[in-house]
């Protein structure tokens, strides 16, 4: 989700590999979601779908990653290697 595959959008999309390896998108608009849900989970799309972030998509993200790292410091494996 880094670099665009192409320069001519102006908008950020997923990647061909993003989709490859991503079995669920999270930031993916509802009306899009909708329209390609027989696709998502397979990796295979008819076009990369826009990156659609609203700040209820961000906040869920976000106490994802916050319950991952508490689940990582809980058993040990925090990345403190010392």
């Amino acid at each position: 989700m880094q670099h665009p595959e192409s320069i001519t959008h102006l908008g950020a999309r997923y990647s061909k590999d993003d989709l490859k390896k991503l079995p669920r998108l999270h930031f993916v608009a509802h009306i899009d979601r909708e329209f390609l849900a027989e696709e998502e989970g397979k990796g295979q799309w008819l076009f990369p779908p826009p990156i659609h972030i609203t700040s209820e998509s961000l906040r869920s993200a976000i106490s994802e990653v916050t319950r991952f790292a508490e689940w990582l410091e809980k058993t040990g494996h925090s990345g403190d290697h010392g």
